[in-house]
């Protein structure tokens, strides 16, 4: 019976055989083990069967996963995500929305390489717990600072107490044109499609209208253009407004447009 479980991945067989157990969280989580399993194609499936189980948290470590990703609106009281030596190079762009209550985050021993891959995880608003430990992202310059800085409410990072002094420190480093150029980067990559294939979908042309007038191409602006802007629109920025308005046209590719 183990075995064809094993087999099955994250059927929705396999989802409702997995034990469930209790936390010793103040809440008393209930958390559905899937420890061990290998998911189909490295995707969490099916996580919308579990809605009558009243789940607080998941553990799918060492479960083959490539991203964390595919949690759907019935998963949004998880408290508690464990997804420890796995494969996961990319999060799901939302999962802030997806998971608007999760407060202990565990991901260590994935590859999780850069900031921009994290970024959706800095959106976490909740998190104040933690770990990237064995990804490469923690050898990244002013990883530990960028962080702490994104994520007020942290409390541990890495299986250390984030310390006052940190995050002076981050508001530092951040308060700078650098810092805040490379905040908006992440923020813009936050935003972005998190797989080939939603991107193919954000970029694929479509039909138009028959009898419709063909539309002219916008040109593209010239290679570096968009970070030379962004640094001279950083530059002239003196309010919280204009730093939003800079956001939101880096993520909307309407960079060379804007005018501070």
């Amino acid at each position: 019976m183990a075995s064809s479980a094993a087999q099955s991945g994250f059927s929705a067989e396999a989802l409702l055989a997995a034990p469930v157990r209790l936390l010793p969280t103040a809440g008393r989580d209930r958390e559905v083990v899937l420890r061990g399993r290998r998911a189909r194609g490295g995707r969490l499936e099916n996580l919308a069967v579990l809605r009558e189980q009243g789940l607080g948290a998941l553990d799918c470590s060492d479960c083959g996963l490539a991203a964390l990703a595919h949690f759907p609106p019935e998963m949004r009281a998880l408290r508690v995500v464990q997804a420890a030596n796995n494969a996961i190079a990319r999060v799901q762009r939302g999962l802030a929305r997806a998971l608007p209550l999760l407060d202990v985050l565990v991901l260590a021993n994935n590859r999780l390489a850069t900031l921009a891959a994290c970024a959706p995880l800095l959106e976490l608003r909740a998190l104040t717990v933690l770990s990237l430990l064995g990804n490469p992202v923690t050898r990244v310059a002013d990883y530990r600072l960028t962080v702490v800085h994104c994520l007020p409410a942290l409390r541990v990072l890495d299986n250390a107490r984030v310390t006052a002094a940190e995050r002076r420190a981050a508001a530092k480093l951040f308060a700078k044109r650098a810092g805040k150029a490379a905040l908006a980067e992440l923020r813009a990559a936050a935003a972005a499609a998190d797989d080939d294939e939603a991107a193919a979908a954000a970029t694929a042309p479509r039909a138009a209208p028959a009898g419709a007038p063909a539309a002219a191409a916008a040109p593209a602006p010239a290679p570096g253009a968009d970070k030379a802007r962004l640094e001279a629109l950083l530059a002239k920025a003196t309010t919280a407004a204009q730093l939003e308005a800079i956001e939101a046209a880096l993520k909307g590719g309407t960079l060379h447009l804007l005018e501070i």
